[in-house]
């Protein structure tokens, strides 16, 4: 028998958009550069020490001289050369623990879906960040999805630094200048709620000792000291993509399309996604000018598996209506 006309139509339509749905569509996205990207996000401190610049010319930034003079290029994913993103710096005078983070408004993400955005993590000093009159150098870029509630996430901490029970995140610094041993922070970080989880609970693809530090092999691999990174194994003062995806209940972190961590049966699936900074340590980074993160091309997209499960169904329901037509 012939196929319904309308049938037909529709099942050609929605297969041809299956393609570009695929690679192209977006759930949420902000590039910055049209200036008025504050109004898209809401912002939290857990103190007053920081500051959100949703419209900064990255371009324009020049470094302290003698200690830090890296130029920060256009992001890797911007189009036009355009070099406007979301600055977040903290702890620049108050010498406390403190955390920031920013959240689209009014959005809540399920099924299987995947935040990405471009970051340059700063931080004062030369590798490792140091050097003359260099000083506090590690602070942390903080990032995830299924956010159930909003606020300033950050490891748990002194002022205010605490994050939603049961909510999986992620953290790097720039210049892996946290302890390898540490309790509560170290240079490459997984989250359950406000708590460091180590290993295979963190879910890392490291092997070996140092699962979580700059200096294990891996991350030495990922981020070679030359002039790329300034620090090996730490991806400060240069650009890469971070991709934070959720399939089922499993939830990966990936860094310039290298796996860093994998966390399975996650307790939350579906919440908002944040960005977001923090300094764990109390002291001021000097100079306080060179720390601070950029935020580039945000997105929010659907997992491909999600529009191939749509065609796949739509598939079905052509076959079965074709049995009924023959």
């Amino acid at each position: 028998m012939k196929l319904n006309k309308s049938l037909a139509f529709a099942l050609a339509s929605v297969m041809g958009a299956i393609v570009p749905l695929t690679a192209q569509a977006q759930l949420f996205s902000d590039n910055f550069d049209g200036g008025t990207s504050a109004s898209n996000w809401n912002t939290y401190l857990s103190a007053a020490d920081g500051q959100f610049n949703f419209a900064y010319d990255y371009s324009t930034y020049n470094g302290t001289a003698g200690v830090n003079t890296i130029p920060i290029p256009t992001a890797p994913r911007s189009t036009g050369g355009t070099t406007i993103g979301l600055r977040m710096a903290i702890n620049d005078t108050a010498a406390a623990r403190q955390t920031m983070s920013a959240f689209p408004k009014l959005q809540s993400f399920s099924g299987n879906y995947k935040l990405r955005f471009d970051m340059w993590v700063n931080y004062p000093g030369t590798a490792g960040g140091t050097g003359t009159g260099v000083a506090g150098s590690t602070e942390t870029a903080a990032f995830g999805i299924n956010m159930p509630s909003e606020q300033a996430v950050g490891a748990t901490g002194a002022s205010g630094q605490s994050a939603p029970a049961n909510s999986v995140w992620f953290a790097v610094n720039g210049e892996g200048g946290a302890s390898a041993t540490s309790t509560t922070l170290r240079d490459y970080n997984s989250f359950l709620g406000g708590t460091l989880q180590f290993g295979d609970a963190g879910g890392f693809a490291a092997t070996g000792t140092g699962r979580e530090d700059h200096a294990n092999a891996y991350y030495q691999t990922l981020f070679p000291q030359n002039i790329s990174y300034q620090t090996a194994g730490a991806p400060g003062k240069q650009w890469v993509t971070v991709d934070i995806e959720q399939i089922g209940s499993t939830t990966t972190w990936s860094m310039n399309g290298t796996l860093i961590a994998t966390r399975t049966g996650t307790p939350i699936t579906a919440g908002n996604v944040f960005l977001g900074y923090f300094d764990h340590f109390n002291g001021v980074s000097t100079p306080a000018v060179d720390s601070f993160v950029i935020y580039d091309n945000v997105e929010v997209v659907p997992e491909p598996a999600s529009m191939s499960a749509l065609a796949l169904g739509f598939g079905a329901l052509f076959l079965k209506r074709r049995r009924r037509n023959a």
